[in-house]
């Protein structure tokens, strides 16, 4: 997950690595909703775990670090557009990052994250996962709960061009890590329990599959999936906040930079002149910002 993810040359769409990202983000709701998965949600604890897991972190994360909303005229909105008249005529997306560039706050991130875990726990306990068994459908409106909800949380965690997290690093690794421990602990109690969490699921001897045993596969899903989402996310923005410069502009300056390596090539195809953030010139010379 890198800061550039999903920045297109402009005029040319979408890139191939934002269809890619998103194809796959995709795929994997449709595979855990779709039979067999599907099916066997309804049977086994682990196979439902699995299918919120996937819901719950991997999908969002993809949809976030594929920027779908990124293009060619985002570039307005992370230059922070002039005048009201000027971002009124931004398409939709660029006139939303622009806004919450000129409202960058740690609040709105705890509010982001603290919705979010209230779906993850909402939707993991026992009266919740037990109407998910018996109700055929209500995995639909988990579904929409945990995308929307994700979505918003890691839109304050990693960048998304054209939009950038409103708080600071140490901030961003707070979110995840809490986010991730949350996870990690509802796992931990599942695992560990000696008795059924959920009682829709009736588990016989031709089940081929025990009671403990399912639960503490569940368990192993609540640990695994989301590892692979937060781990990174907490690797990069550790990274990225031990090289920080201190400057809370110095991501989109990044960002632009690395718009214009896509439209023109390469530096050294740049033309002269000055650039367009804040009419300071770019070049070797230059005073940096």
């Amino acid at each position: 997950m890198t800061p550039g993810a999903g920045v297109s040359r402009p005029g040319t769409g979408r890139s191939r690595a934002t269809w890619t990202l998103l194809g796959a983000a995709l795929v994997h709701a449709l595979v855990v909703l779709a039979p067999p998965v599907g099916v066997l949600a309804r049977r086994y604890v682990v196979a439902e775990t699995v299918q919120f897991a996937v819901l719950a972190v991997l999908v969002p994360v993809l949809v976030v670090v594929s920027a779908p909303w990124s293009g060619s005229d985002h570039l307005l909105a992370v230059t922070g557009a002039g005048p009201g008249r000027e971002r009124a005529r931004l398409p939709f997306f660029a006139r939303v990052a622009t806004a919450r560039r000129r409202h960058r706050s740690p609040v709105r991130s705890i509010a982001y994250l603290v919705a979010y875990l209230a779906a993850v726990i909402g939707w993991r306990i026992p009266p919740s996962v037990d109407a998910l068994r018996r109700i055929a459908g209500l995995s639909l409106l988990e579904a929409a709960t945990l995308l929307v909800l994700g979505v918003l949380l890691w839109l304050e965690i990693v960048v998304s061009p054209p939009f950038v997290p409103r708080s600071a690093y140490p901030m961003r690794l707070g979110v995840t890590v809490v986010a991730m421990w949350i996870t990690w602990m509802i796992g931990y109690l599942l695992g560990f329990s000696h008795v059924s969490w959920y009682h829709a699921y009736v588990h016989t001897p031709s089940s081929g599959l025990s009671l403990i045993a399912d639960q503490q596969l569940a368990a192993g899903a609540l640990w695994v999936i989301p590892a692979m989402a937060y781990l990174p996310a907490v690797l990069s923005n550790l990274m990225a906040w031990l090289k920080d410069s201190e400057d809370p502009d110095d991501e989109m300056r990044q960002l632009l930079r690395a718009e214009r390596r896509l439209s023109w090539g390469s530096p050294s195809d740049a033309p002269d002149g000055p650039s367009d953030v804040g009419g300071r010139p770019e070049g070797p010379g230059a005073p940096r910002g």
